[in-house]
């Protein structure tokens, strides 16, 4: 890989870190944002992050043994975002499929416990399929069968289980929605009661466009390593720059809690911040004009 195209990723990716970072950290600084989604939300992230960190390191690995190693390392945190994606899909719709149960058994820290339960067992067989292949081909790795069954058994079944799994759960939260809407005459509301899922809906559909791009790279790359790697990591990035634009640009508390980090070297944005502030929470301001409206209205 040439110095040029090298640097220049390694910069990009810097660039999509630091993004992932700030949205990250603003994802978690929102208080109108349920507990699970958030923490659903920033797993995903995280998932976004770590093999961003992993492909950036990696070009400065000369040694090629250690460069396969973070690689593959990557490449399983990576694929934790499918798993995360049906987690996501799963929660959505026992809030609509069984509102009651949900409520009353499913407490955001059992969410939590269970997700963490799973993405401990993906990212536990990942690692001592890929550590077992390792241990028998050494230094041969890739040229071994046994990392083409891995791959083949793990990445290839995790994409397609996953995605019917989660347009499966989405299908049916959008006929139930539908079926609601019906009911009520303000569909704006039931756009804003319902932000969280379409952010569900969003990331699926991310997913699903990385999935497809990532078949395409993987049939016109076949004899080309390096461009296949080169492809393999914008695409990571282009990945992980979307799930962070579809948090900080579609919650409002979100993009308020971003300008609040940027309010600290540009004081400005303060005016900015209150405005939004005001919407988020639906804070009454008191102003003059207010409080003589309000003492007029309880005067008899």
């Amino acid at each position: 890989m040439g110095d040029r195209v090298k640097y220049g990723l390694v910069v990009t990716a810097c660039l999509v870190l630091l993004l992932n970072g700030i949205s990250l950290r603003a994802l978690n600084r929102t208080r109108n944002t349920p507990a699970s989604a958030r923490f659903l939300s920033s797993a995903l992230l995280v998932f976004d992050f770590v093999p961003n960190l992993l492909y950036a390191v990696r070009k400065f690995v000369i040694h090629f043994k250690y460069s396969m190693v973070i690689q593959f390392i990557g490449v399983g945190w990576s694929f934790l975002a499918y798993l995360n994606i049906a987690i996501m899909c799963v929660e959505r719709l026992m809030i609509f499929q069984w509102p009651n149960f949900y409520l009353r058994r499913v407490s955001s820290q059992v969410f939590r416990k269970i997700s963490l339960i799973m993405w401990t067992v993906y990212l536990t067989t990942w690692t001592l399929s890929v550590g077992h292949c390792f241990v028998i081909y050494n230094s041969n790795f890739l040229s071994g069968n046994c990392s083409d069954d891995v791959i083949e058994k793990i990445v290839f079944l995790t994409c397609p289980i996953t995605t019917i799994f989660s347009c499966s759960c989405l299908v049916k939260i959008a006929f139930i929605i539908r079926k609601h809407t019906k009911k009520v005459k303000n569909k704006s509301s039931t756009l804003k009661n319902n932000k969280s899922t379409i952010v569900v809906y969003m990331c699926f559909m991310n997913y699903l466009l990385t999935t497809f791009i990532y078949i395409v790279i993987m049939f016109i790359t076949v004899d080309n390593n390096l461009l296949r790697r080169i492809l393999m990591d914008a695409l990571m990035m282009f990945n992980s720059l979307l799930d962070t634009f579809v948090y900080v640009l579609w919650y409002k508390e979100c993009r308020m809690e971003v300008l609040k980090m940027f309010a600290v070297i540009c004081p400005s944005l303060n005016t900015k911040i209150e405005r939004m502030r005001v919407s988020v929470f639906d804070v009454m301001t008191f102003s003059s004009s207010n409080f003589k409206e309000r003492k007029d209205n309880l005067t008899p």
